[in-house]
């Protein structure tokens, strides 16, 4: 329960921060964007706390355990939070790219609205949410499964019936009584949108990155500061360079994207290793809850005189 506990509170503290704290004028938009990944983050984390969800790859069988105190509540309660962790966790990349076209859009078309500019940034976020969300249900076992799911948990995690659990799961490819399979969410709902979110989210940094040092875009030095402070606030959140940045997401979520590719591939039967998936699953919250509360804490208040729009332009504005 513990990473959902710090997980929760540190993107609570996150929240409370972005809204008591004045800003500048003009940077309510993203004031927005990082609010939503602050939600996401403390609601990945109050499941955490909930469910204690445990993975398990084994036999060509890949199980989701409920060990929390919502596997002593009757099972349909399980089946709402599994359906809503698989949604938040894997809207993690598909929610990436949101907070970086919101910048783009701040800089490179300052004569957008401001609801425009949201509306515009999360369009992406959303048609992948959709698109994955069919998938969600894979792991919702009939009936006639949940006895080879259990069998597979007590024997793998050691558990004796008294042990109070509830065990979901799919085969890794279809099978004549179900068609429901690993193969198929992992096709469908994680990897094309963790792909099609990072290219995105590569694209606009280069983008924003040209704008920053272009001449054709003047602002003052503090808004410049601002903007490059966030900028490095999404690169941190999503890259890594050793000693200097540390463990972040962007590694934090490849890992148990390799370790499930590899065991889609190969078959594997990791059984315990499957551990990893777990941990790094619960640390994404904190990691980017983290970085954000750093950054937020950092954030001006508002200027009392001559305080402007950070998005106005002093010479002409560059189109990137």
């Amino acid at each position: 329960i513990s990473p959902g506990v710090i997980g929760l509170l540190v993107n609570v503290a996150v929240l409370i921060l972005l809204w008591m704290k004045k800003i500048r004028t003009g940077w309510s938009t993203y004031r927005i964007g990082m609010s939503v990944t602050a939600m996401q983050g403390e609601m990945i984390s109050l499941l955490a706390a909930l469910i204690s969800m445990a993975h398990l790859f084994s036999q060509k069988n890949y199980i989701l355990i409920v060990y929390g105190p919502l596997a002593f509540l009757p099972r349909i309660f399980s089946d709402i939070a599994l359906f809503l962790c698989l949604l938040w966790i894997i809207g993690i990349w598909q929610l990436l790219p949101a907070p970086c076209l919101l910048q783009y859009l701040a800089l490179c078309r300052p004569y957008f609205s401001d609801r425009k500019r949201i509306v515009l940034s999360y369009s992406l976020s959303v048609v992948l949410l959709l698109c994955s969300t069919p998938h969600y249900t894979t792991f919702h076992t009939p009936p006639w499964q949940r006895p080879i799911f259990d069998n597979i948990t007590r024997r793998v995690h050691d558990l004796d019936e008294e042990d109070v659990f509830y065990a979901y799961g799919a085969t890794l490819f279809p099978t004549p009584r179900s068609k429901k399979a690993v193969i198929n969410i992992a096709v469908y709902a994680v990897l094309p949108p963790y792909f099609i979110a990072y290219a995105v989210f590569i694209f606009c940094c280069a983008k924003i990155a040209k704008a920053l040092s272009s001449f054709g875009i003047q602002l003052s030095a503090k808004t410049l500061n601002m903007q490059r402070s966030f900028l490095r606030m999404l690169l941190m959140q999503k890259t890594v360079r050793r000693f200097i940045q540390g463990l972040l997401p962007l590694i934090v979520i490849s890992v148990p994207i390799g370790v499930f590719v590899t065991a889609l591939v190969g078959g594997t039967a990791l059984d315990k290793k499957t551990f990893i998936l777990t941990f790094v699953a619960w640390t994404v919250p904190i990691v980017q809850g983290t970085i954000a509360l750093f950054y937020v804490n950092g954030m001006g208040v508002a200027s009392s005189r001559g305080s402007q729009n950070p998005f106005s332009l002093t010479r002409r504005s560059t189109v990137v």
